[in-house]
């Protein structure tokens, strides 16, 4: 037995040698090969890096004032990494208890990141004072969790502009699947309507961030190193705050549902876009409330810009009509035409809107009064190609070319078209109707707005301008009309504010010329149109409005213009004449 002691001993000491063997080679090799490795794990453990969104770019009115800002928030933030799932649920319930959190907003988030996101996930954004004294309060048993100043989208008017502006929102996983690739990440801040989104990629600037040690439980401390954001680019608008300000109010008094636009004949610029009914864009900077949400589901569709969606016209058409029919040679400024009250073509009798007729009249003051029939015989002797072509002249029936989405292209119907959808010819009656807008005629408000533009400035077709980028020489496409018909248009329409229809928009010591319209809306009243420019001989702005299922053009939106008139010329309390005759 006693020479297996040795053998035993030697046994023993091998392996002492060999397991230390094996703790030297791993002691070196993580000081040689895993050294730097591990080293990096520690200081990633010790330093958090926290990404800082950009300041949002400004935007202005075209005489510099604020539109849209940014104003300081705080937001409730997790940094899940080196948490358990444990860890996370305890700190949310607690966060429930404490400030009220969303549970199933917060898992849903925290899904969406994962628990070893380096990107602090957003819990809870625009924290009130409360909030942020009750987290800070129990800190101490809420790891990971922190308060992290921010910026919100602040619209300072409400919701003046509101579809024109747009808003903003937290990207969706749709939009990243779009935008990853583009610099874009989970939790970014993204337009989503308007100009908001269709300029976002220069408003949202570029992100910075900032470098800070942590605790143990993850909290983070002392600022090392900031990577300052890059502020997005400013946009100035053409619009003119004062003038959308006046539009919107005058809307707002009979809560009409509609559209109003005016612009800058001589250039396109927009000097307002008002749409009726529309919504605060600043409830969307965060999550909305229940009650907001249903307080807009009982409006009819506040969303959609109705400055851009179509509609008959009605008698504002009649511009079109009596700048072919004098063009074309159809008509002269000296035609007379018997108004009796009503037209027969073929075996059918269209009815004027009077019913005791105006007796004899000229084309001018066929505009004058509006007279149906006047417009019932131009229609027919014209036929619907005719009237098409001169319709599509003054930039009816087509996309007008404003940045916006959501324009609708309108339509004008002519023989070709009813062949082709309706397999039948174009009748005299076809050529009626459409001579007095209704039919298959639509038009956007915008369009409106551009048709009495280029009647106001000579034949110019303007593409409407909503950036103010400084550009000399905007697009627009010159007609060549008859000089002569083009004045008789014009008598026509100064005749409507003079002394005719359209007597609401005689602003005193102001050449203003227009036009009433009433389109069929399918409800008991129809829809009320106007339209009109000035001052003459060389007009700065001209105005479209509708008021949908309102009455009569003149006593509604007629109303609307004028109260823009007032603004515009610096007139106060301006004494507004009513209509001698309705249309």
């Amino acid at each position: 037995m006693e020479h297996e002691r040795p053998a035993r001993g030697l046994a023993y000491l091998l392996t002492a040698f060999a397991m230390g063997a094996i703790v030297v080679a791993r002691l070196v090799n993580l000081q040689l090969y895993e050294g730097d490795k591990f080293a990096k794990q520690a200081e990633g453990n010790r330093l958090r890096v926290i990404p800082q969104a950009a300041p949002r770019g400004l935007i202005f009115d075209r005489k510099g004032r604020v539109l849209a800002s940014n104003r300081l928030s705080y937001s409730l933030t997790l940094f899940p990494s080196k948490m358990t799932q444990k860890n996370v649920e305890d700190v949310l319930t607690r966060l429930k208890q404490l400030v009220g959190l969303d549970l199933t907003e917060a898992h849903r988030r925290v899904a969406k990141y994962g628990l070893q996101t380096a990107t602090p996930i957003l819990l809870k954004s625009d924290i009130d004072a409360k909030t942020i004294a009750r987290v800070a309060e129990h800190q101490g048993d809420l790891p990971g969790v922190s308060i992290q100043p921010d910026t919100i989208r602040y619209y300072p008017h409400g919701d003046l502009m509101a579809h024109v502006l747009g808003y903003t929102g937290e990207i969706t996983d749709g939009e990243l699947t779009k935008l990853g690739s583009e610099g874009y990440h989970l939790g970014d801040i993204v337009g989503k309507a308007g100009l908001e989104r269709l300029f976002d990629k220069d408003l949202r600037g570029v992100p910075g961030a900032r470098e800070v040690e942590v605790d143990a439980r993850g909290r983070p401390g002392q600022l090392l190193r900031e990577i300052p954001a890059k502020p997005g680019e400013n946009l100035k608008l053409t619009l003119d705050l004062d003038l959308q300000r006046v539009a919107e109010k005058a809307m707002d008094v009979d809560h009409r549902t509609g559209a109003v636009v005016a612009m800058n004949p001589q250039n396109g610029d927009i000097l307002v876009m008002a749409s009726r009914p529309d919504f605060d864009p600043n409830i969307f900077t965060r999550k909305v409330k229940p009650e907001e949400w249903h307080k807009l589901q009982q409006e009819q569709y506040p969303f959609v810009n109705r400055a851009l969606s179509a509609y008959p016209p009605g008698s504002i058409f009649k511009i079109s009509v009596a700048l072919a029919a004098l063009s074309t040679g159809v008509c002269t400024p000296t035609r007379l035409f018997n108004s009796t009250g009503e037209l027969q073509v073929g075996n059918r009798v269209f009815h004027d809107w009077y019913s005791a007729g105006f007796g004899v009249v000229n084309v001018m003051q066929g505009l004058q009064w509006s007279i149906d029939t006047v417009f019932y015989e131009l229609g027919v002797e014209l036929g619907g190609e005719r009237m098409a072509t001169y319709a599509h002249e003054l930039g009816l029936g087509s996309k007008t070319g404003i940045i916006l989405a959501g324009e609708s292209p309108g339509f004008i119907p002519d023989p070709a078209w009813k062949r082709r959808v309706w397999h039948d010819k174009w009748w005299p009656g076809d050529s009626a109707n459409m001579g007095i807008g209704q039919g298959a005629v639509n038009v956007t408000p915008l369009q409106a707005a551009v048709m009495v533009s280029a009647i106001a400035n000579g034949g110019d077709v303007m593409v409407p301008r909503l950036i103010d980028d400084g550009k000399t020489e905007p697009p627009r496409i010159v007609n060549h009309w008859n000089p002569e018909a083009l004045a008789t248009v014009r008598k026509g329409l100064r005749l409507v504010v003079q002394s005719g229809t359209g007597t609401v928009a005689d602003v005193p010591g102001k050449e203003i010329s227009g036009k009433t319209g009433s389109a069929e809306s399918g409800k008991p009243k129809t829809h009320g149109w106007f339209v009109c420019y000035g001052p003459g001989p060389h007009p700065t702005i001209a105005i479209a409005c509708i008021c949908e299922a309102a009455g009569h053009g003149g006593s509604t939106a007629g109303k609307v213009a004028r109260t823009i008139l007032d603004e515009y010329f610096g007139i106060k309390a301006g004494k507004i004449q009513p209509a001698k005759v309705a249309d």
